[in-house]
């Protein structure tokens, strides 16, 4: 029983040791630029074909103009999508992690101080924003395209 033990002992710390070296020599699998690429840090890839770099983009919220001023940040697996979004009656800052050409986030209404997740699709001219896309409350759909 003993020399079971001690060679279970044995093989755990032989996998301890060794996983920490296989993983990094692994390659990862990028999407936004193939394997062991990375995207450029303004321009993540909207439908895989067309680049959506920072800047402003236009829309239009249940009547009133909005613009919402975003940046991205390209990190390995993913790219980080902030920026607020601002119009004459409402003041919104938002964080979205998208992977390809879509992710979730969530938003800060500052008017009220209420708190929201977000849905966020590039397309080839901006991105879709849809509030509340997993619910409870109604979920609404709002175009956003480059200025």
């Amino acid at each position: 029983m003993i020399k079971k033990q001690s060679l279970i002992s044995t093989l755990l710390a032989l996998i301890l040791i060794l996983l920490p070296v296989l993983a990094c020599k692994v390659p990862r699998n990028d999407t936004r630029g193939g394997q062991g690429q990375r995207g450029n840090r303004e321009t993540p890839q909207g439908d895989g074909n067309t680049e959506i770099p920072s800047g402003n983009y236009v829309g239009n919220i249940n009547g009133a103009e909005a613009i919402a001023n975003v940046s991205f940040e390209d990190l390995r697996d993913y790219t980080i999508m902030a920026g607020e979004i601002r119009s004459s009656k409402f003041y919104y800052t938002f964080r979205a992690d998208i992977v390809g050409s879509s992710g979730y986030g969530d938003v800060v209404y500052h008017n009220e101080n209420i708190r929201f997740q977000i849905k966020i699709d590039l397309t080839p001219d901006g991105f879709i924003l849809t509030s509340n896309p997993l619910g409870p409350n109604e979920s609404a759909s709002y175009k956003f395209v480059r200025r």
